[in-house]
């Protein structure tokens, strides 16, 4: 669907709320059509749309997860007016865990043995923020591992964000 006006994102209320516009995890595909503005892409034989580099997952014809990576290429379609609050231009657990502070903003952090990285899960919203060491860490588990024994997880930088509804979602 062509709109005549942009769609707000926030990337606050997004954290805060799960608010992403009026898009909802659990929509169906025919829903997001009618109502949504056509992705710039469909993926993986429409399991996934992309909007710039924010992913629209799918479970059969229901939306159960939205993603985003590669923050510093930050490109959210032009569909989109975008209010990145802190992700254009910080990117370390360190900063972003002050930012969430100063809003208030509850959440708790998880430091994941396995794969070397660190997820913050957003109480009030369940949106979560993956956190390694280096941005490729998918090529560099155990290097990972290694940095979080022997380095300052504050500098650990973010890699992932998401929100599901699925009851299991583990690597970003």
């Amino acid at each position: 669907m062509q709109l005549k006006y942009k769609l707000h994102l926030d990337f606050e209320e997004f954290l805060r709320d799960g608010k992403f516009d009026y898009i909802q995890l659990g929509k169906t595909k025919e829903w997001i059509i009618n109502n949504f503005p056509d992705p710039d892409a469909p993926f993986l034989d429409q399991s996934i749309w992309l909007y710039g580099n924010i992913e629209f997952h799918f479970d059969g014809d229901m939306l159960f997860l939205i993603h985003l990576e590669k923050f510093k290429d930050l490109d959210v379609s032009d569909k989109f007016h975008i209010n990145p609050w802190f992700l254009g231009t910080q990117y370390r657990l360190k900063d972003i865990l002050h930012e969430l502070n100063q809003k208030h903003m509850d959440y708790y952090k998880v430091t994941r043995d396995f794969d070397g990285t660190i997820e913050l899960v957003m109480l009030k919203s369940k949106v979560k923020l993956f956190f390694t060491f280096k941005e490729d860490f998918k090529k560099n588990m155990t290097e990972n591992r290694l940095a979080m024994e022997q380095s300052n997880q504050g500098e650990f930088i973010l890699t992932a964000l998401s929100y599901s509804n699925a009851k299991i979602w583990c690597n970003p």
